[in-house]
């Protein structure tokens, strides 16, 4: 729903002028952020780490990725016909819970452990996204498996397992 929803009642009132000035001024905003976030990140200390991914790794590149969306936002061609597009009151809404939910995932990771918290946000956003609940779950429980297999076996880094699930095991 997100993802089409953009497009839909799109109500934009800007020039095409201040909005290719909004968005090099948000670009070079993304590019200044990317710069404090890999400088943050050199300061980390390496933990633990046999595979390729370590704990100082990871960071750099999401700064690097940053970087270089920012630097591209910041020169692309301002002159595209979707500079006139702007989500309507109940995008902006979904818009507000997906980074509640962000914000939430992250307080409850270490609690809940990564596959229960990851298959919970993800099930939400199968079906906002017009997914049916049972659909959207079973996406979700394969997608967070993968991604498990994926960061122990070949990453050989542990995700959280979570207070609850710490518990009853011990």
């Amino acid at each position: 729903m997100l993802g089409n929803a953009v497009y839909e009642n799109a109500v934009y009132e800007e020039s095409g002028n201040e909005m290719s000035l909004r968005r090099r001024i948000d670009g070079l905003v993304f590019v200044v952020l990317a710069v404090f976030y890999a400088l943050v990140s050199l300061g980390l200390e390496e933990g633990i780490s046999r595979g390729v991914v370590s704990s100082k790794t990871f960071p750099l590149a999401i700064a690097a990725l940053l970087f270089f969306l920012g630097l591209l936002l910041a020169i692309q061609n301002q002159g595209s016909d979707h500079s006139k597009i702007w989500p309507s009151k109940a995008v902006w809404g979904k818009i507000f819970v997906f980074i509640f939910l962000m914000v939430f995932y992250a307080l409850v990771l270490d609690y809940l452990g990564f596959l229960l918290a990851t298959t919970l946000i993800c099930t939400y956003v199968g079906v906002s996204l017009r997914g049916t609940l049972v659909k959207s779950l079973l996406a979700s429980c394969l997608i967070c498996l993968f991604v498990q297999v994926l960061f122990v076996f070949a990453l050989e880094i542990n995700l959280p397992l979570g207070s609850i699930i710490d518990g009853l095991l011990n």
